[in-house]
This record gives C-alpha cells, sequence and structure tokens, in this order.
C-alpha cells in the first residue's frame, strides 16, 4: 500500500515509522529532540501550507505534510 502525502509525493506505508501530529511536536520536548538530532537526515516540505503532519520513515527521512 501507499500514503500520499500531499502534492506529488507518495510513499509506501511499510516505509514509515511513525506519523506526528504537528501539535505533539511542538508540546513534547523528546520529539523535538528526536527531530533537531536528525541533521544528517532528509527534511522534506511537501508544500508552503502549514505543516499538520510530520512523517518519518526508515529510510530516516523526514516529511512535513499538510495532510
Amino acid at each position: 500500500m501507499f500514503i500520499h502525502l500531499g502534492g506529488e509525493t507518495v510513499i509506501r506505508s511499510k516505509d514509515v515509522v511513525t506519523i506526528l501530529d504537528q501539535d505533539s511536536h511542538n508540546s513534547s520536548s523528546i520529539t523535538r529532540e528526536f527531530l533537531s538530532s536528525q541533521e544528517n537526515s532528509d527534511i522534506i516540505k511537501i508544500s508552503e501550507e502549514q505543516t499538520k503532519s510530520v512523517v518519518v520513515t526508515v529510510d530516516k527521512r523526514i516529511y512535513l505534510t499538510p495532510i
């Protein structure tokens, strides 16, 4: 199966480690620390719209998605 993240971005569902709500990202110091430590991974902003979800994949890519 595949997951549509917005725009033209689609990823395989088996590659997803977690999908985080943007509000939980802002309220959790552990989540903020994790994401800030991922400087070596690819952070991909799907759209200029407001980010609603953060998707982390097994290949250490982090997608910021408006969906």
